[in-house]
């Protein structure tokens, strides 16, 4: 190698270490400035083109998340609402239902006097007589209503004196108007 020659490939060895660390340096700049910024941006929200599915599901948890902080300031159980998923006996759709603890507890007891009854009936071996099923359900019936009056109660007291359930409330009215939107534009 000639001596003009390896100057100019000393010189290019010390270029591309100068710009290494340059472009190594850029980078840790860009990182801190990256820092800097996301401490002062406010958090934004964009809505795009969404699938009203996608609606739906979003709906169906600002939903449950009210009935979350429902559960955590109510005075009962029995007033707790729970959220599922059902496929009802011969559909294939699915339903999101949610229900108070007490309607459940009330189906239960008014299945049990059901197939109690079937049983009686069978084992007298005649056409079974509904009426006395009845007559108890109608009772339970009037039962469940004025707990869920005292419930709806409780719940209009507590969306007065608290802004954190106004604002679930608020999340789900918001939810369910942009889902319906989505339906109408189809």
């Amino acid at each position: 190698m000639k001596p003009g020659q390896r100057n100019s490939a000393r010189i290019f060895v010390e270029i591309a270490f100068a710009l290494s660390a340059a472009l190594a340096c850029q980078a840790v700049l860009a990182q801190e400035e990256t820092a800097i910024a996301s401490e002062n941006m406010e958090e934004i929200t964009v809505y795009g083109e969404k699938s009203w599915l996608n609606l739906r599901s979003e709906w169906y948890n600002a939903e449950e998340d009210f009935f979350a902080v429902f559960n955590s300031l109510n005075s009962r159980d029995d007033f707790d609402i729970n959220c599922e998923f059902l496929t009802p006996l011969g559909e294939r759709r699915r339903y999101h239902v949610c229900a108070p603890q007490f309607a459940k507890s009330y189906q239960a007891a008014a299945s049990a006097e059901y197939i109690l009854s079937l049983n009686l009936a069978k084992s007298q071996k005649e056409i079974p007589d509904f009426s006395a099923a009845r007559s108890g359900t109608f009772s339970r019936k009037g039962l469940a209503r004025t707990k869920e009056e005292l419930m709806l109660d409780e719940m209009a007291s507590l969306l007065s004196e608290n802004p954190e359930m106004r604002e679930a409330l608020s999340k789900v009215v918001k939810a369910k108007n942009r889902y319906e939107g989505a339906r109408q534009q189809e």
